[in-house]
């Protein structure tokens, strides 16, 4: 008589959040920690990250109206993790921002879109292996020359392209978030004035 052989069962690892913040991921930022000044030339590996920070953070400032505790990105990536503050209400900014929504005065074309991290599968960044992290170093008088939106005129996002990101770093928005991305960004254009 044959013995039934029994399959392992694989045990995927799970994190748990501390709750001490709260992690997004941003697919495909408008501001990357490049060290092409876009004109040919090289700029400094520490200033480019320091200038990246500075932006995504004071985006992000801007957007929620708190400081960016840490950005953890790859060069070779095409999405960024930031680490927020526990108080923001990260359901607000879930979804794309389009550049020429929240520039002023922008003719960039750019689309970030923001899902929440999954903590639950990918454990704090921190312990991620090879991801470089940075910290925004403005002072409030820095974000004067960031031509980004106030809090009070920031748009909503838009619905994303695809309710399941592009990595498996996030988690896929649900329905329930989506119809509440939609709704803000309807009562958002109907409040609009008539060009």
């Amino acid at each position: 008589m044959k013995s039934k052989v029994k399959t392992p069962k694989l045990k995927i690892k799970e994190y748990k959040d501390p709750g001490y913040n709260k992690y997004v991921v941003v697919t495909d930022p408008w501001s990357k920690p490049s060290t092409s000044d876009g004109h040919g030339r090289r700029e400094d590996p520490k200033m480019a990250k320091e200038r990246f920070a500075n932006t995504i953070g004071g985006w992000f400032e801007r957007m929620t109206g708190k400081r960016v505790e840490a950005i953890y990105f790859q060069n070779t990536s095409e999405f960024i993790i930031v680490e927020l503050d526990n108080s923001v209400n990260v359901n607000l900014i879930l979804g794309a921002h389009h550049t020429r929504d929240f520039f002023k005065n922008s003719t960039r074309e750019d689309i970030s879109e923001i899902y929440l991290y999954d903590y639950l599968h990918q454990g704090c960044p921190n312990t991620i292996l090879k991801w470089e992290s940075v910290s925004p170093s403005y002072d409030k008088a820095d974000l004067t020359n960031l031509r980004v939106k106030e809090k009070e005129d920031y748009p909503p996002p838009q619905k994303p392209k695809s309710s399941k990101p592009p990595t498996h770093f996030a988690q896929p928005l649900s329905a329930e978030v989506q119809e509440l991305v939609i709704a803000r960004r309807a009562s958002y254009e109907e409040s609009l004035p008539i060009e």
